[in-house]
């Protein structure tokens, strides 16, 4: 099975585009490792392929003894440096057996040999390289024919050249490549034959690609079905007077018609891109002979500098030049031709009828921004009656000029201009001048570009929010004409623009998102234009809750007020609940007021210093907030101790004395402390009891008359304060008491006697 050049350099095609163009390559790389090479030594008769003494062998890997013998099928020929063969030996070396429907693997040539005879298939490649210290390797393979392998690689390397044919006898090599072939190294490879063909190429290109250096074309030959791919820094030549036909041309090297001969001999190239195709030769197309479009694609070029005998003819598809032309004559049949450059023709420029003009305006910059079309033949320019059409690739404004051809003289007319008007672009009407040397081009029209900002977003609901939108033309404001402020397909409102502004101001938009466009109307020969979107968020108010409280401290059951206020941006929130919670106690909730205040008056809190926070609910347009912790400090509550005396008669109808004492709540009257009180007579303690509804009371057996002073102590506690009551003197209607004790009906503890 044959194996394709690529499969030999173990290198895909488009990894091939990228390597080094083959300076460092040596025979080897063309060379199958896994075939048996076989070494030209002339030491037979010097000159016949097939005599067994002019060859010797190795293995597949280089090792043993050399053993003599023809070539095998599928082996590698190597053609060594004149200075390894006997002094005198023939250059030249017959191929006089019958290899051609059978391939070896390649060939490697070092020095200037003549490879003539029968045909021979390569399945593999060609490499030329050059002997030290020997002129430069000037190989020639003129078989009857020549069979190269799939994508067939042939290197030549610097000062090295291969001619595959002759200009001679230009049909005496029948040269066919089974898929194209890849030209590598700084060398010259020369194809000087006529008969070229490829059977695997039917319907689609083939690409003939040049790497490195320079591949002439030497006599006239049908590339038709072949793009020729021309890498940076290479060159494809055609040679004096030839007549080549391509399928296409592309890449960033240079095409050259100039020959290789005296300046100014005919050559031609004409270029058969076919429909569907567009491809792009980015170099330049040089020389000094014809260039044919004749294909129905696309071809651009980025530059013609042809002599003045030569000439550009646009027979069918479309010629785009971006770039500059120096040329003799242009002739545009039915094709297209167009661009952006500038065009100089010393001959005559002929459009026929059906043929278009196809301009390019991108600017206002002649040759380099827009299409600019010269002649400087004494017989000019004749439009014919082609059609003129272009492409709108700058912001036009009424007024612009383009000089888009001059010549000493212009004949004819485009067939579409009606009443001195051309619509171009997207219809875009521009006024015709043709004149007798010039075709002006002047746009009726200015496109505008619309921008539209905001005044901010986010906002907030019910905030103000003004959308502007700025309309100018190229170089000056518009003013005249209406924006349409628009939310989707609904027009929020229509303003005339003024001095290029017009503007809205809304406070209705909703929470969310909102998308807006501002899209101008045009007006008069001023073009409309709609801005891109501007999307307004509007987002709730951010709010801010605080919290006090008075009295702080308060007494332990005394009514105290927690306000709460909310505000947003500085203002009143005025709807929502304040919830006020002290630790995981929800002491209330109470909705808000119109002022943003709310307020809730507890006594319950306990006696100590207690954190309250406030939390704000939130609402439709207002977000929640929470107050930051307020202390809020509960003290003992301040007693008041009253003490009265009474007497009665006990169980036996003696007299008894009672001191009773009131505890309470100073500003609270129906607050009931509990408590102990403790009774003193002269500083002595004689009874402690305990707050019954507020009240304790003791009683004093008769002894005798009552004498001292008597005074109630009430401890307090957690919540209330101690206090003393004011000192009693018992009155003279008191029986005097010669003796103490607890009343039974009082308590049952003993006093001191």
């Amino acid at each position: 099975m044959r194996k394709s050049a690529m499969e030999c350099h173990g290198v895909s095609r488009r990894a091939r585009r990228s390597r080094p163009c083959g300076e460092l390559l040596e025979g080897r790389c063309l060379l199958s490792g896994v075939a048996t090479t076989y070494i030209w030594t002339a030491l037979g008769d010097g000159m016949s392929f097939n005599d067994p003494n002019n060859w010797t062998h190795v293995g597949p890997f280089g090792g043993g003894v050399g053993v003599t013998g023809v070539p095998s099928i599928g082996s590698n020929l190597q053609f060594p440096s004149f200075g390894q063969l006997p002094v005198g030996s023939s250059t030249t070396i017959n191929f006089n057996g019958n290899y051609g429907a059978l391939a070896f693997g390649a060939i490697n040539i070092g020095d200037s040999y003549t490879l003539q005879g029968n045909g021979i298939a390569i399945d593999g490649g060609i490499l030329v390289s050059n002997p030290q210290y020997r002129p430069p390797t000037t190989a020639t393979i003129n078989l009857s024919s020549l069979d190269l392998g799939r994508q067939a690689v042939i290197a030549t390397s610097s000062g090295s050249s291969l001619t595959i044919g002759s200009t001679t006898t230009p049909t005496g090599l029948q040269l066919t490549l089974q898929g194209g072939v890849l030209k590598l190294g700084g060398g010259q490879l020369n194809l000087d034959t006529q008969v070229v063909s490829d059977p695997r190429t039917l319907t689609s290109l083939q690409t003939y690609e040049i790497g490195g250096g320079t591949v002439t074309l030497g006599t006239s030959a049908n590339y038709s079905n072949s793009l020729f791919q021309v890498d940076a820094g290479a060159n494809l030549d055609v040679a004096d007077g030839a007549s080549i036909q391509v399928g296409s041309l592309a890449g960033a090297g240079t095409v050259d018609l100039q020959g290789t001969g005296a300046a100014g001999d005919a050559t031609a190239l004409t270029a058969f891109t076919p429909g569907g195709e567009a491809d792009t030769l980015s170099g330049s197309l040089i020389g000094a002979g014809t260039f044919t479009m004749q294909g129905n694609g696309r071809l651009s070029l980025g530059g013609i500098g042809l002599g003045p005998t030569s000439g550009v003819d646009v027979v069918l598809g479309t010629l785009d030049v971006n770039g500059s032309i120096g040329a003799g004559s242009l002739q545009v049949g039915t094709g297209t031709f167009g661009g952006l450059g500038a065009w100089l023709f010393s001959g005559a420029v002929a459009f026929q009828g059906g043929s278009t003009f196809q301009v390019a305006l991108n600017g206002l910059t002649p040759g380099i921004q827009a299409t600019e079309l010269a002649s400087g033949s004494t017989t000019g320019i004749d439009l014919g009656s082609s059609t003129l059409t272009g492409s709108l690739n700058y912001e036009y404004q009424a007024g612009d000029r383009f000089t888009i051809a001059t010549a000493p003289a212009i004949q004819g007319t485009f067939q579409n201009v009606v009443g001195g008007r051309v619509l171009l672009g997207n219809n875009v009407p521009f006024g015709v001048s043709e004149s007798g040397n010039s075709v002006v081009l002047t746009a009726e029209q200015s496109e505008t570009t619309t921008r539209l900002s905001t005044s901010g977003s986010p906002s907030h609901p019910g905030q103000p929010v003004t959308f502007t939108a700025v309309v100018s033309t190229r170089t000056q404001p518009v003013g005249q004409g209406t924006v349409l402020f628009e939310q989707g397909n609904t027009v929020l409102a229509a303003v005339p623009v003024s001095g290029g502004a017009a503007s809205f101001t809304t406070a209705g938009l909703p929470l969310g998102d909102t998308t807006i466009t501002a899209v101008f109307a045009g007006s008069g020969n001023i073009l409309g234009s709609t801005s891109g979107s501007v999307v307004q968020a509007v987002v709730p108010y951010s709010t801010v809750t605080t919290l006090s409280g008075a009295p702080n401290p308060s007494s332990f059951h005394e009514a105290l007020t927690l306000t709460a206020t909310v505000t947003a941006a500085g203002t009143p929130v005025a709807s929502g609940t304040i919830t006020f919670v002290v630790s995981n106690t929800v002491l209330g909730v109470v909705p808000l007021g119109a002022d943003g205040v709310a307020r809730l008056i507890t006594s319950e809190l306990p006696r100590r210093v207690s954190r309250i926070q406030a939390i704000f609910s939130g609402n439709v347009d207002d977000l929640g907030s929470v107050s930051i912790p307020y202390a809020q400090e509960v003290a003992r509550a301040s007693t008041s101790i009253a003490l009265t005396t009474s007497t009665r008669l006990d169980a036996r109808g003696r007299p008894l004395a009672i001191l009773t004492a009131s505890v309470g709540v100073i500003g609270l009257p129906k607050v009931e402390p509990v408590g102990e009180v403790v009774f003193r007579r002269n500083g002595e303690v004689i009874g402690h009891r305990r707050l019954m509804g507020g009240v304790a009371s003791i009683g004093l057996a008769p002894a005798k008359r009552a004498r001292g002073r008597f005074v109630a102590n009430f401890l307090g506690n957690a919540r209330y304060r101690g206090g003393a009551s004011v000192l009693v003197l018992p009155g003279r209607t008191l029986p005097l008491l010669r003796s103490y004790r607890i009343s039974p009906a009082s308590d049952n503890r003993s006093m001191p006697h």
